[in-house]
């Protein structure tokens, strides 16, 4: 696959890249993806990850119980 590849799947799933900022020397190479634009709240960019060159990311992810009811009568 190549890289347009991978970008034309990631819209044609309707899913959204939540990184905005860089992650590896300013570029933006590591992906926080969902189908809900409100499912993930805030993504951080932290420091390094010990020897490598990549940040760490942190984010925090919006869940809700769907609760069903039904009547077994």
């Amino acid at each position: 696959m190549t890289s347009q590849g991978f970008v034309d799947g990631v819209e044609d799933g309707f899913l959204m890249q939540h990184v905005l900022d860089g992650t590896c020397n300013g570029a933006i190479l590591d992906l926080v993806v969902s189908s809900e634009p409100e499912m993930i709240d805030v993504v951080s960019v932290l420091d390094k990850f010990s020897s490598s060159d990549h940040n760490l990311l942190q984010w925090e992810v919006k869940l809700s119980a769907i609760v069903s009811a039904f009547n077994c009568s």
